[in-house]
């Protein structure tokens, strides 16, 4: 999959090039967790994720979006990734 510090590199120029603040974070464990505890404690507006999927139905589907959009304190954007 590559380096995980240079891919939030990567995706910090391509996404931050605009005017909104991009802010990138490394971390281990339950995805869910982590995205929720890093968005509450930064003050997050937006989460934008990747979930993969055939479909935008069964991206949707991804068990960890379903978990994410329920729990977390702001917006979630969820894209659908092609492998």
């Amino acid at each position: 999959m590559g380096n995980p510090e240079h891919l939030l590199q990567e995706a910090k120029m391509l996404l931050g090039s605009g005017d909104a603040a991009v802010t990138t974070r490394l971390a281990e464990g339950d995805p869910v967790d982590a995205l929720v505890a890093a968005a509450s404690e930064t003050n997050a507006d937006l989460i934008v994720v990747a979930a993969p999927g055939r479909s935008p139905a069964r991206t949707l589907r991804s068990a960890v979006a379903q978990r994410l959009v329920a729990r977390a304190p702001c917006p979630v954007l969820v894209g659908r990734y092609v492998r």
